[in-house]
C-alpha cells in the first residue's frame, strides 16, 4: 500500500507552533527542472500554487499576519505525486501584523545567492518585493528549464 501523505505527531509545550508538513514524494522542483516529465501544463501548474502560496503569506487573504519568505527557490518547492507544489523552509521569514508597515532594514541581508533581491542584498531594505524578486528568478529557471545557479558559479 502506497501512502501519499504522511502524518507527523508532535508533542508540543503550552505556546510552541510548529509547521507539519505533507509527504512530497517527488522530492523539490530544482531535480525536475531538466527532466521531460516536467510538462509545460506542469509547469504552469508550478508557478501557479506557489504564486498562491506568496499571495496567501503576504496576506492576500484575511490572514493576522503578513509574512516574508526570504529564501524562494527551487530547492524550496516541493512537489507530491499529482505536481501540486508546496513552498516550505521558513526558516529566514519575517512576520508582521497585518496592519503594520512590512518593510525592514536588516543589517545582515539573508538568502541564497542567485535568488536574492539585489536591493535587499546591497542596502539591506527587505519588503515583500524582494520575495517577488526571487519567485521571479524561480520563474525563469522553470522556462530555461535550468538552475541559475549554473548560470552564476562561473561568473562573479
Amino acid at each position: 500500500m502506497r501512502m501519499s501523505s504522511v502524518l507527523l505527531v508532535i508533542v508540543m509545550k503550552k505556546d510552541e507552533k510548529v509547521i507539519v508538513y505533507e509527504y512530497a514524494s517527488r522530492g523539490s522542483l530544482d531535480r525536475h527542472l531538466n527532466t521531460s516529465s516536467l510538462t509545460w501544463m506542469k509547469q504552469l501548474n508550478i508557478c501557479i500554487d506557489v504564486a498562491n502560496a506568496l499571495k496567501f503569506l503576504h496576506g492576500g487573504v484575511a490572514t493576522q499576519a503578513t509574512v516574508i519568505h526570504r529564501d524562494i527557490k527551487t530547492e524550496n518547492i516541493l512537489l507530491n505525486d499529482e505536481w501540486k507544489a508546496k513552498l516550505v523552509d521558513y526558516g529566514l521569514s519575517m512576520i508582521s501584523a497585518i496592519n503594520q508597515k512590512t518593510e525592514y532594514i536588516i543589517a545582515n541581508a539573508c538568502g541564497t545567492e542567485g535568488y536574492v533581491d539585489p536591493l535587499y542584498r546591497k542596502s539591506g531594505f527587505l519588503t515583500m518585493e524582494s520575495d517577488i524578486y526571487s519567485f521571479g528568478v524561480v520563474l525563469f529557471e522553470i522556462l530555461c528549464g535550468r538552475s541559475t545557479f549554473s548560470f552564476n558559479k562561473h561568473e562573479s
